[in-house]
């Protein structure tokens, strides 16, 4: 590992969740969730591995990231089912649960990157319909002032430590551990203790809505790596997955569906 890539991995994944986790205090709830699905860690992590492993190993590590969005999926369908059964650490179990079970089979699959991208829209489909529309919640929420900083360590600590054992874990495993749901589970459980079930619906049905850039952005990121190289590659996925989601909060805001900022994190 060269100093610079360790001097990027230290400065732009925190960088990176702290200006994210800002953002998500001013948005909303249904925003939050938008934004937890972008590739905030997995894209950097993605960008570190492209240079320390090569082209073909990162294209194979995104396309097993873009698979990744299964176990992912499974969590917040999971939660979203127990949480309203049951308090948080039910709900959080439950959802760990399930994201091990589906990433389990998820390595056993073997399918085209294309086969894979079409599955991925698929059970976003199902997902996005499974957790229930959530009532307006109008309570005020206070995060505590050690949030952003803990979550800007713990990004930082994941980038650090899969980057470190990748050649250990190889591009199929490294890749489906990128989208463990660290900062989604957070910032659910989060909600959930301060609001309630209903306004962690909204945040897993956002998450779920903004999963589908983080699958476009994947998918021209293992299409293009092998092509065009570690740059272009970037510029074209980041390029993508951001018009994806351009299109997403638009649809959203139109609808209405996305109420005013209510002071959650």
């Amino acid at each position: 590992m060269t100093s610079t890539l360790l001097v990027l991995k230290l400065f732009l994944t925190p960088v990176l969740i702290g200006g994210a986790s800002v953002a998500q205090r001013m948005l909303g709830t249904h925003a939050a969730g938008l934004l937890v699905g972008l590739p905030l860690t997995a894209g950097p992590l993605a960008w570190f591995i492209a240079w320390e492993q090569g082209t073909k190993f990162a294209s194979t590590a995104a396309a097993s990231n873009l698979l990744g969005l299964l176990p992912l999926t499974a969590f917040c369908i999971a939660y979203a089912w127990s949480a309203g059964r049951g308090a948080w650490p039910v709900a959080t179990v439950a959802g760990v649960i399930a994201y091990l079970v589906i990433g389990a089979l998820s390595l056993a699959l073997s399918l085209s990157l294309m086969l894979g991208f079409v599955l991925v829209l698929f059970v976003l489909g199902i997902a996005r319909k499974a957790v229930p529309q959530a009532a307006r919640v109008s309570t005020p929420g206070h995060p505590p002032a050690w949030d952003i900083p803990v979550r800007m360590l713990v990004a930082t600590g994941i980038v650090l430590a899969l980057t470190h054992l990748a050649p250990t874990l190889g591009p199929q495993l490294t890749g489906l551990l990128a989208p463990f749901p660290v900062f989604t589970g957070t910032l659910t459980i989060f909600t959930h203790r301060s609001h309630g079930f209903p306004e962690a619906h909204r945040l897993l049905r956002g998450v779920i809505e903004g999963s589908f850039a983080y699958a476009v952005f994947f998918l021209v990121l293992a299409c293009s790596l092998p092509r065009y190289g570690v740059g272009a590659a970037f510029f074209l996925a980041v390029l993508s997955s951001m018009g994806c989601q351009f299109a997403l909060a638009n649809r959203s805001f139109r609808s209405k569906r996305e109420f005013p900022p209510q002071g959650v994190d």
